[in-house]
């Protein structure tokens, strides 16, 4: 038989569960009826060194006594993805994706309201 580690994670798991949700809500809004959406997850197991990123391009440095413990237990990246079958965007399109209040084709191809907000909070949550 196969044997599997145990994973334990530590995150904002009240944040995470609104990106999820957020997600499969604008999938669900943007699927036409007799379509699909997919959710998956995946863990890669990491080296923290090859993995460390910022916003604004900047650097985080680690004490010894994190990176002791980092190692110990090991550290890891979740991966979220939310696929659909709906129309999709065109190319030009996923600029604006992020920006507050900015929807795209919403009147053309949503399924129910919104105030443009959900993406943009999604990624300030997750950067």
């Amino acid at each position: 038989g196969e044997s599997y580690d145990v994973l334990m994670g530590v995150a904002d798991f009240l944040r995470l569960e609104q990106v999820i949700m957020n997600l499969l809500s604008n999938a669900k809004k943007f699927t036409p009826e007799g379509g699909s959406v997919h959710l998956a997850g995946q863990v890669f197991l990491a080296d923290l060194e090859d993995h460390v990123e910022t916003r604004g391009g900047g650097t985080n440095f680690r004490g010894e006594k994190e990176k002791e413990k980092n190692d110990e237990a090991g550290m890891g990246i979740l991966r979220v993805s939310v696929r659909d079958t709906g129309a999709g965007l065109l190319r030009e399109e996923i600029a604006s994706l992020f920006r507050p209040y900015s929807q795209v084709r919403a009147g053309e191809l949503q399924n129910g309201g919104g105030t443009g907000l959900g993406l943009c909070v999604c990624k300030n949550f997750v950067e």
